[in-house]
């Protein structure tokens, strides 16, 4: 939902494996919250460190210097929360204790150094917020080590952590130029299949469940796949990677030198070291568990704590932050309180798809929480930007839809830029029905009206009774412009009553257009 609050800033602090990151989020009334700055150091704490080992001098000089950069900047901007983490790395490290005090006397930050389990189920609990899937396997592959979650109806059934970050990996196998002998690369292979478990472990029966993924090099991998199609859409959440395309990128990436992959924009000369290890993780967890496409998210582990904190702030500092299991509880959200007995009946009278009911209440959600003023075409790569739970093709289809009731003509140009996504006759219909329905929806929410639906003859009809005490201004001739536009996107009869019969019967659908 678009909207600004001001109101709360809170910063996390992210530790990992090889990079550092800090994120700023913004804070609304309702608890949800967007991002408003990222900053990212490669400080690669876990170089050099053997498993069960001690952090060396250079990566702990390197990380302190870039929480001295955070440090600045938080106090620049007055930013009173700050909740700094550490995982993997930290974790692991024989003089932890000793990092963790040194990093509070020189920086002032108090880091909470995470287990393997919180993690999982917190990386989980910040992707579970903008992609509500009942049946998952979901991981996190990040610099040092692989966390992952199995989800049934929304409940957490196995959770795990394995060391095959893409840092480390990379540590194991390759050569200092990043690159790989055949033979060196046959054994990280094997030794990242031996430590995957099987869907026997994991549970993974014959249920529909959807793989989805987070951490840099899945966003890297992701980014590649859109350059290699040239992708419309600058949107990376929620984007599906195929199992074939991500084999292809897989070979390129092995038979490419790191000088070769550095030039790729998705990718970078920071990423290109690690990216070859990131690749072949999650490629043998799609051949391993017979998954034949990935869902990737831009929410995670820093998502996630910050929901945490949210949830009881005086919980979280206390060490015993909020319940995952609460955090990743499925909601219904249904901002169409008048109007929903309308579009709930178009969806079980088979006059909308459950696509289009679920774009309906999204849509309505932004407009009844209140557009920004800006427009059209900036409004539309607002709507865009969004985290939305929903496909790219949907999100698409919701944002055409809202421009098309401001502006028709600027959707037109839209939906000719973006026509290579919605290039059937049905896609551009259903933009019109959405649209159709939306301004309705949106005239009974702000005037309260009542709605009742029933059939009569073989045909649906919608009566609208406008609430008595809005009958002075009621906007007659909006509805009638609304009332017609529908009966052109469907087939049902639409009639506007006052409850009292004070008024006539105004229109009926299929009236000549």
């Amino acid at each position: 939902m678009i909207g600004i609050c001001d109101k709360l800033k809170v910063s996390v602090i992210d530790l990992g494996f090889n990079s550092l990151k800090l994120v700023t989020y913004g804070v609304r009334d309702d608890k949800s919250f967007f991002v408003i700055e990222q900053r990212s150091v490669s400080a690669r704490l876990g170089e050099g460190m053997k498993e069960g080992g001690y952090l060396q001098l250079e990566p702990m000089q390197r990380t302190i210097e870039g929480l001295e950069l955070f440090k600045e900047i938080i106090d620049s901007e007055s930013i009173k929360h700050f909740l700094p983490i550490a995982t993997s790395a930290v974790r692991e490290a024989q003089n932890r204790d000793e990092f963790v005090k040194q990093i509070r006397r020189e920086t002032g930050f108090a880091f909470r150094v995470l287990s393997e389990k919180e993690e999982a189920y917190y990386s989980y609990a910040g992707a579970f917020r903008s992609i509500f899937e009942p049946n998952v396997f979901f991981f996190d592959l990040g610099g040092g080590s692989l966390e992952m979650v199995r989800t049934l109806n929304f409940r957490i059934r196995k959770a795990t952590s394995l060391p095959l970050g893409a840092l480390r990996l990379t540590q194991m196998f390759a050569n200092r130029k990043g690159l790989y002998s055949k033979k060196n690369y046959s054994k990280m292979r094997k030794y990242i299949e031996g430590m995957i478990p099987d869907s026997k472990v994991l549970s993974l029966k014959q249920e529909k469940t959807a793989l989805i993924g987070v951490g840099g090099s899945v966003r890297a991998l992701a980014s590649f796949d859109q350059e290699m199609r040239d992708y419309p859409l600058n949107k990376v959440h929620r984007y599906t990677i195929l199992k074939e395309d991500l084999e292809f990128i897989q070979t390129e990436l092995v038979e490419s030198k790191l000088s070769e992959i550095s030039k790729f924009d998705a990718i970078g000369e920071e990423r290109a070291r690690t990216i070859t290890a990131g690749a072949t993780v999650i490629d043998v967890i799609m051949e391993k568990l017979a998954f034949k496409e990935l869902v990737v998210s831009t929410q995670g582990l820093r998502d996630g704590i910050l929901a945490a904190y949210l949830a009881d702030p005086t919980a979280y500092h206390a060490g015993n932050p909020a319940d995952v299991r609460k955090l990743i509880k499925p909601r219904e959200i249904n901002p169409l309180q008048f109007s929903s007995s309308l579009v709930s009946s178009l969806l079980s009278y088979e006059l909308i798809d459950q696509k289009e009911f679920a774009i309906l209440r999204v849509a309505g959600s932004h407009i009844l929480s209140g557009l920004p003023p800006y427009r059209p075409y900036a409004l539309f790569h607002i709507l865009m930007d969004e985290d939305a739970n929903m496909s790219h093709e949907s999100q698409l289809e919701m944002s055409l839809s809202i421009v098309r009731m401001l502006r028709p003509k600027a959707s037109e140009w839209l939906y000719s830029k973006y026509r290579s996504m919605i290039s059937r006759p049905q896609d551009k219909n259903r933009i019109k029905r959405i649209t159709s329905l939306l301004r309705l929806a949106i005239l009974i929410e702000k005037t309260h009206s009542k709605v009742k639906v029933y059939r009569h003859d073989g045909s649906v009809i919608a009566e609208v009774i406008p609430a008595f005490e809005r009958k002075q201004s009621f906007p007659i001739e909006l509805y009638r412009l609304a009332i017609r536009d529908v009966s052109s996107m469907l087939d049902i009869i639409v009639k506007l009553r006052d409850k009292d019969s004070d008024l006539e019967e105004l229109i009926q659908l299929r009236e000549e257009s």
